[in-house]
């Protein structure tokens, strides 16, 4: 038996996934996309701006320049003390719905302020999948350009590099398995370089939907309340604002179509390096 409990602090070392533990150190980043609190930011962000974009179409009323900052403020400046007050009402309040905690966390933050008056209208006709798929995309499309795709480049750039550097260096072909005739190991690299060049590409050409559509896809409690707005449009306009593709032919959830398109592109990548090593072994 043991006499030590090691559940008592989160630390590398007693992390459950080597993801925050032993590679911690190459994987810290990723805690601004992928972990909890960056989930809940992205959602107050996507509140937030939700409730400026009512104000800008006319459904509620217009903000001044401060009230606008503040909202922001709401977002920008979160962190981990924020999170934790977020964490609290999710446990006491929100009864362990954490997309709730993110709306009576903004409201509460209204409370008190010239934008009390608009505090019911966040998160005002929406679904949880709303705030939640236009958060996970945006974020996701954010490590793939921020964190993924410059370690792949930077792994293509060295194969290249090795590809010029030993052009002439000779070696033993191969083929079904048998030696065959001589080729560089330079012209091997190359090969595998312009492998990662095409995944890579095609993994930078993918872009992530978002949507805003409402309850059931169908923006009833929207055209209900404002009739003479165009909801099509606002969602459009509003999801690509996060810089995705708007998909408005939805039900309550975002298909994703796009995501299992991206992970088969990683999936494909993942293979020619594995190729790689097994070939330099």
């Amino acid at each position: 038996t043991y006499t030590r409990d090691l559940s008592t602090v989160l630390t590398p070392g007693t992390a459950i996934s080597i993801l925050d533990g032993r590679y911690r150190d190459r994987s810290r980043s990723l805690a601004n996309k992928f972990s909890e609190a960056a989930l809940q930011r992205a959602r107050i962000a996507m509140e937030v701006r939700y409730l400026i974009a009512l104000s800008d179409w006319g459904a509620v009323r217009q903000f001044y320049d401060q009230e606008r900052e503040f909202l922001h403020s709401l977002y920008q400046d979160f962190g981990i003390e924020e999170f934790d007050a977020l964490k609290h009402i999710e446990l006491t309040e929100a009864r362990r719905a954490d997309v709730k905690a993110v709306e009576l966390y903004i409201k509460g933050n209204l409370r008190g302020t010239s934008l009390e008056d608009v505090s019911e209208m966040v998160h005002y006709a929406l679904t949880s999948e709303d705030p939640t798929n236009i958060a996970l995309m945006s974020l996701t499309q954010q490590a793939i350009r921020e964190d993924y795709l410059p370690s792949l480049l930077d792994v293509m750039g060295k194969l290249a590099s090795m590809a010029e550097v030993y052009k002439s260096t000779a070696m033993l072909g191969r083929t079904h398995g048998r030696a065959a005739q001589p080729t560089t190991f330079g012209k091997e690299m190359a090969v595998v370089a312009r492998r990662v060049e095409k995944w890579a590409s095609k993994i930078y050409a993918t872009q992530l939907e978002g949507k805003l559509t409402g309850a059931i896809g169908n923006f009833s409690d929207h055209y209900a309340d404002f009739p003479d707005v165009d909801w099509v449009e606002f969602s459009e306009r509003f999801v690509s604002s996060f810089g995705l593709v708007p998909n408005t032919s939805t039900t309550q959830i975002l298909p994703y179509d796009e995501v299992i398109d991206l992970f088969g592109r990683m999936q494909s990548v993942n293979e020619v390096l594995i190729n790689l090593a097994t070939d330099m072994w």
